[in-house]
């Protein structure tokens, strides 16, 4: 009688070590589903970034030949103006080509200012990107550690099954 008591006991309690078994594989599974979801979103925002990058550096090589552009414009508009001083007597041509020569340059002062801004503005966005992936691997990480934890867990679980089991036979 004593004994069937004992293995009652054994199986109801080999049978709430199996209903945490479940429950631990359940809660593993969770853990492995959204480690893969971080994952992507990581990959995601990297070749975001990635491709922000090659944006970012095309900019700024574009800006780099408008300043220079610029800068040409800025001397031949001084030149303009010199010769417009000493040559009195072509002042509608000169005065043409400077207005000429100021248009180019304003243009061009707009087109940097605006590649500034976005560069200004992907800038932010790259920050605000790398703070996202920063936040994202203490994620994965923390979630790893989880797993490793409840595998261990899983392993003790099972071995303690294992134990139960051979002490009921």
């Amino acid at each position: 009688m004593l004994f069937r008591s004992d293995l009652s006991l054994a199986e109801a309690r080999l049978r709430e070590i199996s209903d945490e078994i479940f429950r631990e594989q359940r809660e593993l599974e969770r853990f492995v589903s959204r480690e893969r979801e971080i994952e992507q979103d990581q990959n995601r925002l990297i070749a975001f970034i990635e491709g922000a990058s090659r944006e970012l550096r095309q900019m700024d090589s574009e800006l780099d030949s408008l300043r220079r552009s610029q800068s040409g414009l800025e001397r031949e508009l001084n030149e303009a103006r010199r010769e417009e001083r000493s040559y009195r007597t072509v002042v509608e041509r000169q005065t043409a080509k400077v207005a000429a020569l100021k248009r180019d340059y304003d243009q061009l002062a707009q087109i940097v200012q605006s590649h500034e801004s976005t560069v200004a503005q992907l800038k932010t966005q790259i920050s605000s990107i790398e703070q996202t992936i920063s936040r994202l691997e203490s994620q994965i990480r923390q979630a790893s550690q989880s797993i490793s934890n409840k595998e261990e867990k899983l392993k003790d679980y099972q071995t303690l099954q294992r134990t139960i089991i051979s002490d009921i036979r």
